[in-house]
């Protein structure tokens, strides 16, 4: 018997198997490199909220410090001057009389009578 050789029909080019421990190799490497560009990729998604949210707050800031120069320039004017100076203070211009109206007192009210044993009351005719 002669025993010749029949070429096998494989399809494609003979390749030889990748031993046990080299699989399992590149199966942890690549778990390994997923792992990694997802860890990383989960670190970008946070970074990029984080960014989008100091932005808005500087916006926010930016307003607020915009506002907040209109009113200095307000406050800085001369009629609001004026109007504290008149209002708050009670000051009044070089030349302007200042009148002050008296609250009509009851008849009845016990502080008319006797105004002068009232405490801490002067008779005081200068009023300027």
């Amino acid at each position: 018997m002669n025993r010749s050789r029949q070429p096998q029909s494989h399809p494609g080019p003979s390749r030889r198997a990748l031993p046990l421990w080299l699989r399992w190799g590149l199966l942890l490497l690549a778990a390994y490199l997923c792992f990694g560009y997802l860890t990383g990729l989960v670190s970008l998604v946070r970074v990029n909220a984080e960014i989008r949210r100091v932005e808005q707050e500087i916006a926010a800031l930016e307003r607020e410090n915009a506002r907040l120069a209109g009113q200095v320039k307000y406050m800085e004017s001369p009629g609001y001057v004026e109007k504290v100076a008149r209002e708050e203070l009670g000051l009044v211009a070089p030349g302007e009389i200042r009148y002050r109206v008296a609250e009509p007192v009851a008849p009845d009210d016990p502080w008319k009578k006797d105004v002068a044993k009232r405490p801490g009351v002067e008779k005081n005719t200068n009023f300027y």
